[in-house]
């Protein structure tokens, strides 16, 4: 079978890249433990209520934006494939108008005269 050995080659590709990256020695590790370990708590900011009111103001004018533009969007959507169908189906009966008139009339008999 064709491509038995590619398995293997992808893996000792792999692995081969990841022997060439440079590795983090174990006294770089301990000396990055020892000091996210040193901090204990997290010094997170508080905003006053101003900022808040602020915050939330441009979130709800955000909000509003995107409901408007989802709206609009999903009308026109709607309006376009109105119009096309009637299109479509204005167009069916201009070009099939005059296929009711032409089905073959049946052919009158010799005795019929």
């Amino acid at each position: 079978m064709a491509g038995e050995g590619f398995a293997f080659y992808a893996n000792s590709i792999l692995k081969n890249n990841r022997s060439l990256l440079k590795k983090k020695g174990f006294f770089y590790l301990k000396s990055e433990y020892l000091k996210s370990a040193e901090k204990k708590s997290l010094n997170l900011k508080s905003a006053t209520p101003e900022q808040l009111k602020k915050i939330r103001d441009e979130i709800t004018e955000r909000n509003k934006y995107i409901v408007i533009k989802t709206v609009a969007a999903i009308i026109i959507s709607i309006l376009l494939a109105a119009v096309f169908i009637l299109g479509a189906v204005n167009f069916g009966q201009w070009m099939f108008e005059d296929a009711k008139y032409s089905v073959p009339k049946p052919l009158r008999s010799v005795s019929d005269g």
